[in-house]
């Protein structure tokens, strides 16, 4: 869900999050969700975008990325 679209996945485990779900599972599976989001417009920007661009879109999604894995890392 989180490659195409994280608007419903996050505003459907937030509506979740205290009741039916725990508070840091849910903020997980958003971080994962937007995480692979993320790898899904770094993967285009790269392959399809123009050489400038994919520079700007290598660097910019790729820092984005790595907060995201790292907040993971400290979610746990």
């Amino acid at each position: 869900m989180g490659l195409t679209d994280v608007d419903a996945l996050v505003v459907s485990l937030a509506k979740d999050a205290g009741t039916q779900l725990s508070i840091p599972a849910a903020a997980r599976a958003i971080t994962i969700g937007v995480l692979a989001n993320t790898l899904l417009k770094l993967s285009v920007g790269v392959f399809i975008g123009a050489k400038q661009f994919r520079r700007i879109v290598l660097f910019g999604l790729f820092a984005v990325a790595l907060a995201r894995t790292a907040s993971l890392a400290w979610l746990r």
